[in-house]
């Protein structure tokens, strides 16, 4: 339940509606439920041996491009992240000569 609760949408009309501090009241009581309801199963297993062992060796094989995902969505998260706190026209040819640059004053 708890990736219903915390998808983008909810989170955005929970802060837009009840305010920021509602949303990380919101948030932090979330991840302590989770958390609880983790520490409560691992409890209830203990008595029957402590993991549930389950068989899912075929779903994890390596494939020659199996970083390839990752590292486009890091890309993508990467130039997200540029395009909001760079300030637009910031690139490497609009500091000032120096040691950083390359080039000399």
């Amino acid at each position: 339940l708890v990736g219903p609760a915390t998808n983008a949408t909810t989170m955005v009309v929970v802060a837009r509606e009840l305010g920021r501090r509602c949303l990380l009241i919101y948030v932090a009581s979330i991840v302590a439920v989770a958390l609880a309801c983790g520490l409560l199963t691992d409890l209830l297993l203990a008595p029957a041996g402590g993991v549930l062992a389950a068989d899912h060796s075929g779903c994890h094989e390596r494939t020659p491009g199996h970083w390839l995902p990752g590292l486009v969505l890091t890309g993508l998260i990467l130039n997200g992240m540029r395009r909001r706190f760079v300030p637009r026209g910031t690139v490497a040819t609009d500091m000032p000569p120096g040691p950083l640059t390359g080039t000399s004053p």
